[in-house]
């Protein structure tokens, strides 16, 4: 009489890794520079208050700065057209009885890494007034780019500009927080620390690369990150 084995199934659970997905140093460093005032532009907002802004074109140049042309993607997801009836035409706006509707649009702005694979996602509002005699693809145009400007300061980018933009509650202005502007050797002494703390040999290269076309530091010092971020490598390889 054969005896029956007994087969048991081993039991495969799936688990979620989850990695750190951070910014590189230099990335961190370019992001919490303050917004040179050159850059800074005003206007007048509903209730007649006065608010800074940046154009689109500096955001755009500073997601290539940072991130890279080829590592960022917006993507608009929805357009809304509204037009004023007759009793919707906001108060301040009934002086001059120019604007006559509004659009809004939504989008995310995309990070993406093609090394990790992994792409990190931001959502953001956009609005714009229509006015007479101005296409409404103006209009789309331009709410398009405060939605992306907006996204992009949730990353860090002219965030000191739009701080208080994303207190939607906030009646009154707030206070701005003032920013520390470092100096070049601050800045200089910081990549050391964040070269020597890295154990990322991809954001060791990708800083490498970075360090040459950054202004932030003085040459002597740019040439010894470099040189700091090669022996990092070697040493982690």
């Amino acid at each position: 009489m054969s005896k029956k084995k007994k087969v048991i199934k081993k039991q495969t659970t799936k688990a979620i890794v989850i990695s750190n997905v951070q910014l590189t140093p230099i990335q961190q460093q370019e992001l919490a520079l303050p917004t040179p005032k050159e850059f800074v532009k005003q206007r007048k907002v509903r209730g007649g208050r006065v608010i800074d802004y940046v154009e689109g074109g500096y955001t755009i140049s500073r997601l290539n700065q940072v991130f890279g042309a080829l590592n960022w993607n917006w993507k608009r997801l929805s357009t809304t057209v509204y037009f004023y009836g007759k009793n919707d035409v906001p108060k301040e706006l009934k002086v001059d009885n120019k604007a006559w509707g509004e659009v809004w649009v939504n989008g995310d702005l995309e990070v993406l890494d093609h090394q990790k694979g992994y792409t990190v996602s931001k959502n953001s509002d956009g609005q714009h007034l229509i006015f007479a005699g101005v296409p409404i693809a103006d209009a789309i145009k331009a709410a398009n780019t405060d939605a992306l400007k907006k996204a992009a300061s949730m990353y860090g980018v002219a965030l000191d500009i739009y701080w208080q933009q994303h207190d939607t509650e906030e009646k009154e202005p707030t206070k701005q927080p003032k920013q520390k502007t470092l100096t070049k050797k601050e800045m200089f002494e910081f990549a050391k620390k964040a070269i020597n703390n890295t154990k990322d040999i991809n954001q060791l290269m990708q800083m490498q690369e970075r360090l040459k076309d950054s202004n932030l530091y003085e040459e002597k010092n740019k040439q010894e990150l470099i040189n700091l971020c090669k022996q990092r490598s070697d040493k982690l390889f």
